[in-house]
């Protein structure tokens, strides 16, 4: 019988990762989410977090925001329309920053091009 990979004990880094950090109601921070929020931030904010002094209150904030995300669950926020259209208006930034402001260099932004961007996504 052969072994397949989810029967795998897990990696050292991967029982790290997955180690709760917090519960907050029924919900589980795990170190392993704590450094993706970290990981996807700017290098120079990265090396900030060396001080464990700013880990410590980042972490604080995330169980912060937690503990808020599930008092606003529970008031029905995530049915009010002002929160859906901001949600709405968050993914449009999100959109517009990641294939414009980040993708486009200043040399990309001649007449010509917005011309022919807008014509080939007319859509």
């Amino acid at each position: 019988m052969q072994a397949r990979a989810e029967d795998a004990p897990p990696t050292p880094d991967e029982a790290r990762r997955a180690r709760v950090f917090a519960t907050v109601g029924s919900e589980t921070i795990t170190t392993g989410e704590l450094e993706d929020v970290i990981s996807a931030r700017s290098p120079y904010a990265r090396k900030r977090f060396a001080e464990p002094e700013v880990l410590k209150t980042f972490a604080d904030d995330q169980v912060q925001n937690e503990l808020f995300y599930q008092g606003a669950e529970k008031l029905g926020y995530a049915n009010d329309p002002d929160v859906a259209r901001f949600i709405d208006q968050t993914i449009i930034q999100l959109f517009v920053r990641a294939e414009f402001e980040e993708s486009v260099t200043p040399d990309d932004v001649s007449e010509e091009y917005v011309a022919r961007y807008y014509q080939e996504n007319a859509d």
